[in-house]
């Protein structure tokens, strides 16, 4: 006979605790190349916010003392203000005619802004493009400035 105390009989149901499963090796090398890329894009955010300001202000300064020397007609300023590649390019008479076609003086009004910052293995690079205004004649300039040592000096001008 069978008793109420008899074990034999009892239904143990207590679940068994089972292993949560393992993520598989794929997922933990995507979450890990995931985090990477974000760590990079966070860095180049971090770059970007910190170094650029100091490139386009430092590039404006010369952009814009490039642009007021050729309204002055300052041949030789602007021919200074020039890397030794633009200059062998460029003579100081050669800009001289430039300006004198152009018909530029010091009541045209201009206007420049930032378009692009680069750096590369050729340096830091800055782009501003504008207009100058001169008796209801518009001229487009495109200004590539480049760093040479600590100071931004023009890479290329371009009038049309």
């Amino acid at each position: 006979m069978k008793t109420e105390n008899d074990n034999s009989t009892k239904n143990n149901s207590t679940p068994i605790a089972k292993k949560p499963k393992k993520m598989p090796v794929w997922a933990k090398v995507l979450v890990i190349i995931a985090g990477v890329f974000v760590s990079l894009i966070v860095v180049a955010i971090i770059f970007a916010a910190t170094k650029l300001p100091g490139v386009a202000n430092d590039s404006r300064e010369n952009a814009e003392a490039f642009v007021a020397n050729v309204k002055r007609g300052d041949y030789d300023r602007i021919y200074d203000s020039m890397i030794d590649e633009a200059k062998e390019q460029q003579s100081k008479e050669r800009l001289a005619e430039l300006a004198g076609v152009l018909k530029i003086d010091e009541s045209c009004a201009d206007s420049m802004d930032l378009k692009g910052v680069e750096s590369g293995s050729g340096g830091s690079f800055a782009t501003y493009a504008g207009k100058i205004t001169c008796d209801n004649v518009e001229y487009s300039i495109v200004l590539v400035m480049q760093k040479q040592g600590d100071v931004y000096k023009v890479r290329s001008f371009q009038f049309s």
